[in-house]
Parts: structure tokens; C-alpha cells; sequence
């Protein structure tokens, strides 16, 4: 008897001690779950920097398509855009950079490894910086190669060398427009792996920059997509020419017609004067 009433006791503890903690576990997550905010949007402000950052990309763009090919004017439009694109590329990745000292400055932990993203947010403006270097045709001096090899040469051949220097081959422009073009790319994908760590819309926006920017770059890839790109400039622009054109039409036409009346007006009033008898046949 004293076995079996020490056995329910225990039966009974067991029973309230489970409950106490089934509660506890649940006001915890509870707890928790207040805790943690929920994502924010993305600011106006951010559209409207975002969206003002394609201008200078539409801009080179166009420039490229009315230029000649391969003129010293279009190799300036090319090398501004490269540019551009290589400054926009490193902006990219420093943002993760800065969320990674952002976070560490207020006490917080992002998920995954901060090394990897650290080293992550410096690749694109290597690798665009690269680009520039090689379709500028500067990628050793960069290096500082030629002042290397160079320091036994004779005056001689120094001045003989800066006197002919080696052109750039188109391949080699390509080369260099596709490396800050895939920067972009790389910038893009990354973000979107990491996209969960970002507010919302910031993907959209991101989405819709980069497919502008990357855009914008490809007549410096492939002379078939510039001539492709010429096309459908021309046509954008027949089609502005012929609505404006037929704007003004309306807008004389509509005033033709509001000075319609006046001009009846003048002339019933010509038609009477020349009607009434003079003083002098009188």
C-alpha cells in the first residue's frame, strides 16, 4: 500500500513539474518571437538614388550607339562608361562590408561567416578595376611590370618603346567590358543568395538596376548587339519624331479652330463696310 500511494505521488509531481516547464518553454517563445522585428521597406529615397544612378549608364549608352565605330570620341564614351560601372560594382560590394561592421558595432551577429563576406565585398571592385586596367591596356603598368623589366633597358630603348606602344586589340576592349560586366552580374547573384538579409523591395530595385547597367553594356560586347541596339534606338526615335510632330499638327489645328470665329467675325464685318453707300455718292 505505502508503494503504491509513493508511486501516484510521483506520478502526480512528474505530472505538474511537465506543466510548469511546458509553460516556461512556451512564454520563452513567446518571448522570443516578440523579440524579433519584422522586415522593414525599403525608403523612397533609396528608389530615387537608385533609379538616378541609371541616368549616367543610359547616357553612355546612347553615346555608343550615335558614335562611329571604333572612334577616338566612342573610346572615350567607353572608357567613361567602364568606369562608371567599375565605381557602381565596388559600391555593391562595399555594402556588405558595411553591414558586417554595422552589425559588430551594434552588438549584433550576422549568419554565415564573416571572413567569406568580408572577402566577398572587395571582388567586385578588384575584378571591375581589372576590367578597366585590361581594356585600357594598362594592366601591367598597373602592376608596375614594365618599370620591373624595364630598368636594365638603355635610354634608347625606353624612347623607342613610349614611341610605339602596343594598340589594344577589340578582343581585348571585350574582355575588359565583359569583366566589369560580370562584376555587376557576381554583385547581383550574391545579393541574391543573401537576399533574406536585406529589407523588402531591396532586390526588385536591385534586380532592375543591374538588368539597366548590364544592358547598357552589352553593345560594348558584341558588334551584332550594337547593331541590333542602333535598330530599335532608330525606331524609338522615329516614333518620338512622328507623335510630336502629330502633337504640334493638333495643337495648330485646335487653334485654327478656336480663331475661327473671330476670323468670320472680321469678315461679315468687311463684307457690311463694303455694303454701306459712301457720304460722297450721296
Amino acid at each position: 500500500m505505502i508503494a503504491g500511494r509513493s508511486f501516484k505521488r510521483v506520478i502526480i509531481c512528474s505530472r505538474q513539474r511537465l506543466r510548469i516547464a511546458f509553460k516556461r518553454f512556451s512564454t520563452t517563445v513567446s518571448a522570443q518571437q516578440q523579440v524579433v522585428p519584422e522586415k522593414l521597406s525599403m525608403p523612397k529615397s533609396a528608389w530615387l538614388f537608385g533609379l538616378g544612378g541609371l541616368a549616367p549608364f543610359g547616357a553612355a549608352w546612347y553615346s555608343t550607339l550615335k558614335d562611329e565605330d571604333d572612334s577616338p570620341q566612342q573610346d572615350r564614351t567607353h572608357t567613361a562608361h567602364l568606369v562608371y560601372g567599375a565605381s557602381i560594382s565596388s559600391f555593391l560590394g562595399a555594402v556588405h562590408w558595411g553591414m558586417e561592421m554595422g552589425a559588430r558595432g551594434t552588438g549584433m551577429l550576422l549568419t554565415g561567416s564573416p571572413t567569406v563576406r568580408l572577402a566577398y565585398s572587395v571582388t567586385p571592385s578588384i575584378i571591375s578595376w581589372m576590367g578597366v586596367c585590361v581594356y585600357t591596356g594598362s594592366l601591367k603598368e598597373a602592376f608596375a611590370i614594365p618599370q620591373i623589366l624595364n630598368r636594365n633597358l638603355t635610354d634608347d630603348q625606353r624612347e623607342s618603346a613610349e614611341r610605339n606602344p602596343t594598340n589594344v586589340s577589340k578582343e581585348q576592349k571585350r574582355s575588359g567590358a565583359g569583366m566589369v560586366t560580370g562584376a555587376l552580374v557576381l554583385a547581383w547573384a550574391y545579393d541574391m543568395f543573401k537576399r533574406k538579409q536585406f529589407p523588402r523591395g531591396y532586390m526588385v530595385l536591385r534586380t532592375l538596376l543591374t538588368t539597366g547597367a548590364v544592358f547598357s553594356l552589352t553593345p560594348q560586347l558584341d558588334s551584332t548587339s550594337r547593331a541590333h541596339a542602333r535598330i530599335l534606338l532608330d525606331r524609338v526615335e522615329s516614333r518620338l519624331e512622328e507623335r510630336i510632330s502629330g502633337f504640334g499638327a493638333l495643337e495648330s489645328s485646335q487653334a485654327t479652330s478656336n480663331n475661327f470665329p473671330e476670323m468670320q467675325e472680321d469678315k461679315n464685318l468687311k463684307t457690311a463696310t463694303a455694303k454701306e453707300p459712301d457720304s460722297s455718292d450721296r
